[in-house]
């Protein structure tokens, strides 16, 4: 990470949203420790939902997503 400028964070919307979201906050822990922050805000980071075709398996809604995002 130590290297990086940016981040490019991509996450499963067919896993639950509480797996998902732990996984999430781990990575962005790891980050922050990486590059000597204490914020994500810190940090140029796009988070991006991947698998949004699969509508029947779904278990992440935008809703979720958008609100996780605003807090990580």
């Amino acid at each position: 990470f130590a290297p990086s400028d940016g981040f490019l964070v991509v996450f499963d919307l067919t896993r639950k949203a509480k797996r998902s979201f732990k996984l999430l906050r781990s990575f962005g822990e790891a980050i922050m420790a990486a590059k000597g922050v204490t914020s994500l805000a810190e940090l140029p980071i796009v988070l991006v939902g991947q698998r949004e075709d699969l509508i029947e398996k779904r278990k992440i809604k935008a809703g979720e997503a958008i609100a996780f995002a605003k807090e990580w």
